[in-house]
């Protein structure tokens, strides 16, 4: 239960195939900032850093990856600001966001690891 609420906070949204994990952060008024360290996804671990703004918008930062996924800021598909798969073809060359697309349809599970400070 407790990695649904992370993911959630994180607005997380791994495709995890293709090296890339798209996130949306907000955090809720009672909880101005967290620190993530040890969020696995894929075969890639990262710490998070994420604060709240007076204003409402969440910034995040990344203090350590290891593996080659890259976190890209994006809201998730069921926002209306748009969804990963039709923002692929602006971060993939060519057929890439093709293969992309199809990868992205075929589910796989999420290990997903962290601890809490």
């Amino acid at each position: 239960m407790i990695v649904l609420i992370i993911q959630s906070f994180l607005g997380l949204n791994p495709v995890a195939p293709l090296g890339f994990a798209f996130i949306d952060p907000h955090l809720p008024p009672w909880l101005p900032d967290l620190r993530l360290q040890g969020v696995r996804i894929g075969n890639s671990e990262f710490d998070f850093a994420l604060r709240r703004a007076k204003t409402g918008e969440t910034r995040y930062r990344v203090n350590r990856r290891l593996g080659r996924m890259r976190i890209v800021r994006m809201p998730p598909p069921e926002d209306p600001r748009g969804t990963p798969l039709k923002r692929l073809g602006l971060i993939l060359p060519g057929n890439l966001a093709h293969r992309a697309t199809r990868a992205a349809l075929m589910p796989r599970p999420i290990a997903a690891a962290c601890r809490l400070e």
